[in-house]
């Protein structure tokens, strides 16, 4: 008598190991052939069980060949092709940034189709115990919440658009725990002295500093934690992302001034703009600020 094959024929074995197999089809190639997602459990039940959330998670869903590249190969195609002419380049400097420092050393070699909720609330975790850089002897290598906030928003954009371009099932960002914002009283500009330093880029013949080094200094002079973060996400935004090649140049401080932060200051503050405004940027001419010039 022929033993009696597992429920789902085909699509369902015990491998020659003792633990079970099963697959799926999520999907098909340009040629019209299966893509298949292949499950192992040690039961038959439990492979059933996992069978079943699975068929519920890709019903509907017809995955692209693209589905199998890995999620750096995923995110450098996003920054370079979707996001190139979408943002601002200093916007995608920071998300370029946020990708190659903090998600890609996690989770760059998995398939971009296989990325879990679980992954990402993993890879979160994780940066938030320990994904600072620049480690400091005040947070050690604890990242600020501010910079946790901001990878996920630069990642649930990029899985969003793997999503849209079945690449994956589902957003596996969607509903990941991240630190809340904490809302802090507005800071201004207020009465005090305002410093400017005017720097010439020189060769590595010159006694200067380099920029690399340079972004550095100007990063410890704030409080550790999220001020010193703020501050490099800012640098990231008008397009800073630490290269080697920023060493090979110095810089030398040509010039420097100091003026006096007082009444008749050409500034914004809170007073001057609509609250319905919620981010405003401006320019000052330094010629106007002769009158407030500290000799």
């Amino acid at each position: 008598m022929a033993k009696r094959r597992a429920n789902g024929e085909g699509n369902v074995r015990k491998r020659d190991d003792g633990r079970w197999e099963g697959r799926i089809v999520v999907g098909h190639r340009e040629n019209g052939t299966p893509l298949f997602r292949y499950i192992h459990a040690k039961t038959q039940k439990e492979l059933l069980d996992m069978l079943h959330r699975e068929l519920e998670l890709y019903r509907d869903v017809d995955l692209t060949e693209d589905s199998q590249m890995t999620l750096a190969a995923w995110l450098d195609r996003w920054l370079d092709e979707y996001m190139v002419n979408t943002v601002r380049p200093g916007t995608l400097a920071g998300y370029r940034m946020y990708a190659n420092s903090y998600v890609k050393p996690l989770l760059g070699d998995k398939i971009v189709s296989q990325i879990t909720a679980a992954d990402v609330q993993k890879m979160y975790t994780k940066l938030k115990k320990e994904g600072r850089v620049h480690q400091t002897s005040e947070q050690g290598r604890a990242l600020a919440d501010a910079t946790i906030r901001s990878i996920h928003t630069m990642f649930h954009h990029a899985m969003k658009a793997a999503e849209q371009e079945r690449l994956t099932a589902k957003n596996p960002t969607e509903g990941a725990m991240i630190p809340k914002a904490r809302h802090s009283p507005k800071r201004i500009l207020t009465d005090g002295e305002l410093d400017i330093f005017m720097l010439e880029k020189m060769s590595m013949a010159y006694n200067g500093v380099t920029l690399n080094k340079l972004i550095v200094q100007v990063r410890n002079m704030f409080s550790p934690g999220e001020d010193q973060d703020r501050f490099m996400a800012h640098v990231a935004m008008q397009g800073y992302e630490y290269h080697d090649a920023y060493d090979e140049y110095v810089y030398e401080i040509s010039d420097f001034k100091r003026y006096k932060v007082s009444d008749g200051f050409p500034r914004l503050t809170v007073k001057d703009v609509n609250p319905a405004i919620r981010k405003a940027s401006y320019e000052i001419a330094l010629t106007e600020l002769v009158p407030f010039e500290i000799s």
